[in-house]
């Protein structure tokens, strides 16, 4: 599996990952779900998330 993380930074207030995946070789089967865990210092006083959550967030937690 390949994946390649992007950060791109606007000034000290923000930051923002984007993170791509692909499989390499031959799979004869489907992928599996893939996630990203991360954690931020405590000291930092303001965060906004802008995906599903807290816990795993599959398309279909909500379903």
């Amino acid at each position: 599996m390949e994946a390649v993380y992007r950060w791109r930074f606007e000034g000290a207030a923000r930051a923002w990952l984007t993170l791509e995946t692909r499989p390499l070789g031959e799979w004869d089967f489907p992928l599996p779900r893939l996630g990203l865990r991360m954690a931020v210092p405590k000291a930092l006083e303001q965060i906004t998330w802008f995906g599903g959550g807290p816990g795993e967030a599959y398309a279909d937690t909500r379903a």
